[in-house]
């Protein structure tokens, strides 16, 4: 758990040679520092990441298949669900780097394609967009539909793009570019300005 001196959890595995006695001391030094113990096998992931990484990857997804935008899903699960914050915004924290290696963890160790890391994830670490802190990490991508006929007739649609560059704490500058594209122009957008 992360950051460490805030957390209050602390999962204890038991390991296939693990005595009684050194998980009673390990159990006891989890109290002395003021901490909960949770129990778990040594099985992938273990709990904590075994529930909260496939959610996240989840969230991916959703937004992957436009389902939602950053700012819907992590407010939807910030108000609906009563977590403290969203799963975009806690993959920004966590890394996405990190998000994705345990996702690969629990898709070789299970077995199960449920485990798949969503391709946008995968696209954002192999292009170096870990985090905030690396400056770049979710946000917003968002796509607008304008009706400009009447049900039945043609759609007058846009994309719109907003890409935000986070400077690294230590620099001065945030900078964010925003385009409305026609749809028909989509595949002429400059992305290297």
């Amino acid at each position: 758990m992360n950051p460490v001196p805030a957390m209050q959890l602390v999962e204890l595995i038991w390991g296939t040679a693990t005595s009684e006695e050194t998980f009673a001391a390990c159990k006891s030094l989890v109290s002395q520092l003021g901490k909960t113990a949770s129990v778990s096998e040594d099985s992938p992931a273990f709990i904590v990441n075994r529930i909260l990484i496939p959610m996240i990857n989840e969230s991916c997804y959703v937004l992957y298949e436009g389902v939602g935008n950053v700012a819907s899903i992590d407010a939807s699960m910030r108000l609906g669900a009563n977590h403290p914050m969203g799963p975009l915004q806690l993959a920004d924290l966590i890394g996405l780097d990190t998000c994705v290696a345990i996702m690969q963890v629990l898709n070789k160790g299970l077995g199960d394609p449920k485990y798949r890391p969503c391709p946008l994830l995968v696209s954002y670490v192999e292009a170096g967009w870990v985090s905030r802190l690396s400056s770049y990490g979710l946000k917003e991508t968002e796509r607008e539909t304008t009706r400009a006929a009447p049900p039945g007739t043609a759609l007058s649609t846009s994309l719109k793009l907003e890409i935000r560059f986070w400077q690294h704490p230590l620099q001065k500058t945030d900078f964010c570019r925003k385009d409305v594209i026609p749809m028909s122009d989509v595949s002429r957008v400059n992305t290297t300005n």
